[in-house]
């Protein structure tokens, strides 16, 4: 079930203004392959097992970079998580798809991972050096006294539709 192929990032399928279009394409069109073996095979595994294989051979394929394509439009997501309701489907008892989180909610983990390991420069140290160091505030100002040690200030954008993201 597993290539060699499907575990890089198909650099060539990302365009020149970083669209993911093409590459979550094909993504969702290898994991929904890899889905349709595990439905023609689901008559000899359990429920539990089922979803095991799933989260192993499927899902990992459709979370790996998963933080790079968040920010994509909603309309390419949606063949990822088109797979991933079929999936859901295919295992059927719903006390054991309870337990799978949602892909939007993965992706949302991966990128505050990637975020926390930047901002603390656990990351390689030409990647840390990209990123300015956020402000120290002394809390004496009133606003400012209820703020976390760890505050991150958000430059603001010179156009709206980028502040939104």
């Amino acid at each position: 079930m597993t290539g060699g192929s499907d575990r890089t990032l198909e650099t060539d399928s990302i365009s020149s203004n970083l669209s993911f279009g093409q590459c979550i394409e094909s993504k969702a069109k290898t994991a929904g392959k890899k889905l349709g073996i595990l439905n023609k095979v689901k008559r000899y595994f359990t429920p539990e097992q089922l979803l095991t294989l799933y989260q192993a051979q499927v899902r990992s394929c459709m979370e790996y970079c998963s933080h790079l394509w968040d920010g994509s439009a909603k309309y390419q997501l949606d063949a990822l998580d088109s797979v991933d309701r079929r999936a859901r489907r295919l295992i059927g008892n719903d006390l054991v798809v309870s337990r799978l989180q949602s892909l939007e909610h993965r992706r949302k983990v991966a990128c505050l991972a990637v975020f926390y390991k930047i901002h603390f420069g656990e990351c390689a140290q030409e990647l840390f050096d990209l990123v300015k160091p956020s402000p120290f505030y002394h809390r004496t100002a009133r606003h400012r006294k209820n703020l976390h040690r760890y505050v991150v200030e958000i430059p603001s954008t010179r156009l709206g539709g980028f502040g939104r993201s």
